[in-house]
């Protein structure tokens, strides 16, 4: 598909990357949102909690969340309001470990980990509750939707409608780097401290296979890689993990019409996560690249509370719906 030359113009105020990032996920207040959990048995005994707004409708979008989140975050329930407020059911992903409880086994999830997802979706279309299907996630939680759409090729489009990412650091071998910049230090330390709470349950759970000590020596992401990652996923060490987790490579086997959105200004993205040449040559893949937004940031103020990009994600979504599907709330 032809790149996509975005419309979006951030306030004024608000071209500064870090006031963009900081802003959307911790300073700006979450959109009020009623879930209601069902807990899913994973067909490794362990389980999933997913976070439900039903109204009834025929259309539904998963949103799956960034690193150290959870369906609780303030992108997750902005995006979430934007669809039931357009006549979508909202299904929000909590991957394992990030719900109220920690999961049972040693594994959680990584930035490559599809398999969860592909349960999810999976058990969902058996229900036969829907009549369209569609993924919107950020960062590591666009990565996997991108890989699992890649991996799945033409099968996806029997299952899936569309799909729309955003800030998804799709080479994560180049995105591993710029994380370790000087400029990036402050969400480095974030994430530390993200990671250390995700995983601490796990050093109690499983004594044998990681220790707390080995938690508080890791400093960046390469680190809790090399420490819980790679052994937990069977990974021959970080690199090897970056390089395989990353969506890069499925990219072009992508078979159902996917938005994705990522800001020029956005820190934590190598050159590698801005792919016009598959663009060009994918008629699925639509590259929208912004001068600013930042990291899952994109504010616009005068739209009820929600972000520009929640609304972009919705609008995509809608055009790429079937035009006999009608919802009960449209």
């Amino acid at each position: 598909m032809p790149l996509i030359k975005s419309d979006y113009k951030a306030p004024w105020f608000f071209t500064n990357t870090h006031f963009q990032t900081i802003y959307s996920g911790a300073i700006r207040g979450a959109k009020v949102v009623a879930y209601q959990t069902e807990r899913l048995t994973t067909p490794d005994n362990d389980f999933l909690d997913i976070d439900w707004l039903r109204a009834g409708n025929e259309r539904l979008v998963i949103i799956t969340h960034g690193m150290c989140g959870s369906a609780q975050a303030a992108q997750v329930k902005g995006i979430a309001a934007a669809f039931t407020e357009s006549g979508f059911d909202v299904l929000a992903v909590n991957f394992r470990g990030s719900g109220k409880e920690s999961n049972l086994n040693f594994r959680t999830y990584h930035s490559g980990e599809t398999g969860d997802l592909r349960f999810i979706v999976n058990t969902i279309f058996e229900r036969a509750s829907y009549r369209e299907i569609s993924l919107a996630g950020y960062s590591l939680g666009g990565n996997v939707i991108l890989k699992y759409l890649g991996e799945e090729g033409e099968k996806a489009a029997k299952i899936i409608k569309s799909a729309a990412v955003m800030s998804v650091p799709v080479d994560l071998v180049g995105s591993d780097l710029e994380m370790r910049k000087w400029k990036n230090r402050h969400y480095i330390l974030n994430f530390n401290i993200g990671v250390r709470k995700l995983l601490a349950p796990k050093a109690l759970q499983f004594p044998e296979r990681l220790q707390m000590s080995q938690l508080k020596k890791a400093k960046n992401l390469s680190d809790f890689a090399n420490v819980y990652v790679a052994p937990a996923f069977g990974f021959q060490d970080a690199d090897d993990y970056h390089s395989k987790a990353s969506s890069l490579p499925y990219l072009s086997n992508i078979s159902v019409p996917v938005l994705l959105l990522q800001a020029l200004d956005d820190t934590i993205l190598s050159a590698d996560c801005y792919p016009g040449d598959i663009a060009e040559k994918s008629p699925f893949l639509h590259l929208e690249i912004s001068k600013h937004g930042g990291h899952a940031g994109f504010v616009r103020f005068g739209t009820d509370g929600h972000m520009w990009s929640e609304l972009r994600f919705r609008d995509f979504l809608l055009q790429q719906a079937s035009p006999t599907t009608e919802s009960t709330n449209i």
